[in-house]
């Protein structure tokens, strides 16, 4: 059993380091974070992790941190109103303002690139190449591991199968 000292002193932790905040009401949810973490570092109590964060945090510690407390919840076209608002009105109305140079948009929270890669699918099947060609999307995320999947480019059949049409999976994936 966890006390709630090491809850809330991990709570907190996770605050400072990232803003994610996980209430009182919320605790349950790391309990498994802290057993990750535990074996991670090798020890045996949550009480010995919570002894070896209480002293020097290293940027290998706090990367590890980070990565356990998201939960990199995402799928393609996860919430498809964003996307379908993004070709129906707001590129529209972006391509009548700018008439040269590059688009950019930015996914932040874009966990393992799901939602880049979707934005990305959608504009290119529902506007002109022309546009495609000057459009720049990039994502970012505090956990370094989601960022790696999401460089790689590389889905299981699960994380395909969550959202995504086949004529979109046909087209824009290939199987290894």
């Amino acid at each position: 059993m966890i006390s709630n000292e090491i809850y809330k002193f991990f709570a907190d932790l996770i605050y400072e380091k990232s803003g994610m905040l996980y209430q009182e009401k919320d605790y349950y949810r790391l309990e498994t974070r802290l057993t990750d973490m535990m074996k991670l570092f090798d020890v045996e109590s949550p009480e010995a992790l919570h002894t070896l964060f209480k002293g020097t945090i290293t940027p290998d510690m706090n990367a590890v941190l980070l990565n356990v407390s998201t939960n990199n919840e995402t799928y393609f076209l996860r919430d498809v109103k964003p996307f379908n608002a993004l070709t129906l009105s707001v590129i529209p109305e972006m391509i009548k303002q700018y008439d040269s140079g590059k688009f950019k948009i930015w996914s932040c929270a874009s966990s393992t690139g799901q939602e880049a890669f979707s934005i990305l699918m959608t504009v290119d099947s529902k506007l002109p190449p022309a546009f495609f060609a000057r459009l720049q999307v990039d994502g970012s995320d505090i956990s370094a591991q989601a960022l790696q999947k999401a460089k790689d480019g590389v889905y299981n059949g699960l994380d395909v199968q969550r959202g995504l049409p086949i004529n979109l999976l046909m087209k824009y994936f290939e199987q290894l």
